[in-house]
């Protein structure tokens, strides 16, 4: 009996060792899914099954990854190994997805190549893809070196507008761009740390905001130095996220007088970092995704520094003062929209809500360009108009 008992304890213990080991070596892990940035890369989702002059077969939805969804109607593009292009509206049957199929760059696809759906739809840069002249700028936040498109409209009122996370970069903003442009307001499309051509941050970290708001302060101060005196802060996704965290900075620190922040437009905002961690370990399907993200992200927190408690902006939406347009889709499996409609609900300043149904993350443009363009055209008219002796159709 009491070797029995002896034997009980020592296999116990090294259950429990192995539990730990099994425990910490998963929060590492989990955690550097968390905070590493990935490498920018092409990575398809599909393979094509078809391709003719005109048209291209995609496979059904249930056939492909967990994100791409090759039945969904709207305005979408094509990136695969050797091109770009644009597609038209699906057909869809058990042998496949066809759609019209147009060429915008690089050799026509081949039967067999990789692809995915694009909702950038441009990838080049403003000139190229809109024949709007830019100038490339380079901003410098604490130690990391910024990059950023400036479109000088000379006016004193400039959008600034922060693209989302890991793959997406500057190219994300070209789809509204022409909209806010010919409208007449200066535009500037920054990157931020870990991400596009911008530098690393120090650590090598994503940060969630409560570093990287400090990337939105330079091109602020940027713009002051052009003459800019109002600001409108525009954000997709993750972007969302550093503009909340900028805002909430800049009512407390008098960090970019004289600039005015006049209004913020919201799209797919990560309106609390941890909840969209832990969305992002449920679309991975793993399993006990809740219990896995919250050890991780204590993992990452301790690895990072990132306090993860002050980047909930559901609890101080309540703070917000400036006038704000939200666009959200209830499809949304990057940011959960039980979220955004809490942050919604808890915004006491001004709010312009447009809860999309059967929209995907950050592709409300893309469900219907006019309507989404004339629902920021119109917002910013409304918060920021222009000084009367600058024409509102004036395009540079």
């Amino acid at each position: 009996m009491l070797v029995s008992m002896k034997m009980f304890r020592t296999t116990l213990l090294v259950v429990v060792f192995l539990v730990l080991i099994i425990a910490i070596g998963g929060g590492w892990y989990f955690s550097n899914l968390i905070l590493k940035p990935e490498p920018y890369a092409f990575n398809p989702a599909f393979k094509l099954q078809a391709v003719t002059q005109n048209q291209v077969t995609l496979p059904n939805a249930r056939k492909t990854n967990r994100l791409a969804d090759t039945e969904k109607a709207g305005t979408y593009g094509l990136w695969y190994e050797n091109g770009y292009g644009l597609l038209g509206a699906p057909s869809i049957s058990n042998n496949g997805v066809t759609r019209a199929f147009t060429l915008t760059a690089g050799q026509p696809p081949q039967a067999g190549d990789g692809a995915l759906i694009d909702a950038f739809i441009y990838r080049n840069d403003p000139l190229q893809d809109h024949n709007i002249p830019f100038q490339d700028v380079t901003l410098s936040a604490d130690d990391a070196t910024i990059n950023a498109w400036w479109i000088n409209q000379n006016t004193d009122t400039a959008v600034l507008i922060l693209h989302g996370r890991r793959q997406a970069d500057r190219t994300e903003s070209l789809r509204v761009l022409p909209a806010i442009v010919n409208a007449g307001y200066s535009v500037m499309a920054s990157s931020y740390r870990n991400h596009d051509s911008s530098s690393d941050s120090a650590d090598g970290f994503y940060h969630y905001g409560e570093t990287e708001w400090r990337d939105v302060v330079a091109a602020v101060q940027f713009l002051a130095g052009q003459g800019i005196k109002n600001v409108v802060l525009y954000g997709f996704s993750y972007g969302g996220g550093l503009v909340l965290e900028a805002a909430e900075q800049w009512q407390t620190e008098p960090l970019l007088a004289p600039v005015s922040l006049r209004a913020l437009i919201l799209d797919s905002p990560m309106v609390d970092a941890r909840s969209a961690v832990t969305q992002e370990a449920k679309n991975m399907r793993v399993p006990f995704a809740d219990t896995l993200a919250d050890f991780a992200l204590r993992v990452a927190g301790l690895r990072a520094g990132i306090h993860w408690d002050t980047l909930n902006h559901i609890a101080t939406a309540a703070s917000l003062q400036a006038p704000t347009l939200l666009i959200a889709g209830t499809n949304d499996r990057i940011i959960p929209i039980e979220k955004i409609d809490a942050f919604a609900a808890n915004v006491s300043a001004p709010l312009e809500y447009r809860r999309l149904a059967g929209v995907a993350h950050v592709e409300g443009w893309n469900f219907d360009p006019e309507r989404y363009e004339t629902w920021v055209r119109d917002f910013l008219v409304d918060v920021a108009p222009l000084p009367a002796n600058v024409p509102a159709d004036e395009t540079p």
